[in-house]
């Protein structure tokens, strides 16, 4: 065998690779997508919500994703939200509308994004999250130290968010809840 066939061989075996990897990441993740948004049960095996079915099969998904990753399963492209380079490897798919609000499960509602934008958007819309990050990067409003601070408290008020979220899923019978007061009425003595 020459040189230029070893070559061959090795480019050949590499790309190979990579199309059994772009095959599991793809699937690993409509199977994750499509549990998800299934029907969830209690413990005690009772429908909890009903499911959706996802509106395109596995096949479509991956033509979609290649798509987005500039026509080939190793291109790239950028997070919609922050432009950050992502590849197969470190993209995830947002809901630009959160199903909660409304959004849809098609590929009109999806967006390709980074872990930290998705993770910094939470549930709130696409347009909503861009204004947003269009008022705290803005330097005449914010001070580098300001930014940061604000990014960081969004960040800590996420985390709280989440673990509260767990609590209620999974509730504990020891842990009390404290009651949430209202404010009085001052105007009506």
């Amino acid at each position: 065998m020459n040189n230029s066939q070893g070559s061959l061989y090795r480019n050949r075996a590499r790309l190979l690779t990579a199309h059994a990897e772009f095959l599991a990441i793809t699937a690993a993740r409509y199977h994750a997508l499509a549990q998800r948004v299934g029907p969830r049960f209690n413990r005690r095996g009772q429908l909890v919500r009903p499911g959706q079915k996802l509106p395109f099969t596995l096949d479509n998904y991956r033509i979609w994703i290649r798509e987005q990753c500039l026509g080939s399963e190793q291109g790239t492209t950028r997070c919609e939200y922050c432009y950050w380079p992502l590849d197969i490897h470190t993209l995830v798919l947002d809901h630009r509308t959160p199903l909660s609000q409304g959004g849809s499960l098609d590929f009109g509602n999806l967006a390709v994004a980074c872990k930290p934008c998705n993770d910094q958007k939470g549930q709130m819309r696409a347009e909503a999250f861009m204004h947003l990050r269009k008022l705290v990067n803005n330097p005449q409003l914010f001070s580098e130290l300001d930014r940061t601070d604000c990014l960081g408290r969004l960040q800590s008020a996420l985390k709280l968010a989440i673990k509260q979220r767990s609590c209620f899923e999974h509730p504990n019978p020891e842990r009390v809840i404290p009651h949430v007061r209202t404010p009085k009425n001052l105007h009506n003595d």
